[in-house]
């Protein structure tokens, strides 16, 4: 939550995609630009219990983020950490955050653009940006987008625009399949999942019309192993909503000494709901 309504505190997200518990005390967030000298520091102050699992701890600018979202009150309460001075003001054009552990070493790092937000919404003013794939690329805009909510944020909660994972149907696929991208944080995205013979591969991933048109590139010249997945957020390469329709998925592989190739396809449907 970097552009709060006035009165409304910022609040970062930390998820727990380990299968450990992690104390967060002593983890350090910074704030700043990829060339400034003394980049903002967070440290985080003495934490209660430790993270769990899948879930998500809420650093809060202020006890008010209890006062928007009322949630937080309950059971989540001890999820939530108030800072004694909020040292990491994020600016509303966007900038570099980088989370590391006591020990100095990067746990993950984001730089957000309100560009990431979805383009249908036009007023940003309180709405939080939200990780569609909670184990997808901290720094690929295409995994964020607008929290579809009235109140603008799910702090310790699922995201509203959250995908669930599905087992690949072939080679390539997609769910969900159909899919609509009307910002309502049902079914707008839909996760592309590929599987090739094992070995390294350069991949690429575009996204056809029925006439043969690309209309948006998922993925130019990406590593993979063999097995992978990219989001597709229903938009073309000028972020506008694509026509309601079929799209064909090809996905072109070259192995690292460009002595073999592999191609696939897939069909994705696109809808509106009725």
């Amino acid at each position: 939550m970097f552009a709060p309504f006035a009165g409304e505190g910022e609040y970062v997200e930390f998820l727990n995609n380990s299968e450990q518990p992690v104390n967060l005390t002593g983890w350090r967030l910074t704030a700043g630009s990829g060339t400034a000298v003394n980049p903002k520091t967070l440290v985080l102050p003495g934490v209660r219990s430790p993270l769990l699992p899948g879930k998500c701890a809420v650093v809060a600018e202020d006890s008010g983020v209890f006062r928007f979202f009322p949630s937080l009150s309950g059971s989540d309460t001890e999820r939530v950490v108030i800072p004694r001075v909020w040292e990491t003001r994020l600016t509303n054009s966007g900038e570099d955050l980088v989370l590391k552990d006591p020990g100095g070493s990067v746990a993950d790092s984001v730089s957000y653009s309100p560009s990431w937000h979805n383009p249908a919404v036009i007023d940003r003013t309180g709405r939080s940006l939200e990780r569609i794939l909670g184990s997808g690329h901290s720094n690929d805009p295409g995994n964020w987008s607008t929290c579809t909510l009235p109140e603008g944020g799910t702090p310790a909660r699922g995201n509203s625009v959250a995908l669930a994972r599905a087992s690949p149907g072939g080679v390539v696929s997609a769910f969900p399949n159909p899919f609509s991208p009307e910002g309502d944080g049902i079914d707008d995205a839909t996760l592309i999942r590929f599987q090739i013979p094992r070995g390294v591969w350069s991949v690429s991933v575009r996204i056809f019309d029925v006439r043969g048109r690309v209309i948006r590139t998922l993925a130019t010249c990406a590593p993979s192993t063999g097995s992978g997945e990219f989001i597709w957020d229903g938009r073309d390469q000028e972020r506008t909503t694509a026509r309601i329709g079929i799209y064909v998925v090809y996905l072109e592989a070259t192995d690292a000494a460009r002595l073999a190739s592999f191609t696939a396809r897939g069909v994705v449907v696109l809808a509106r709901r009725l």
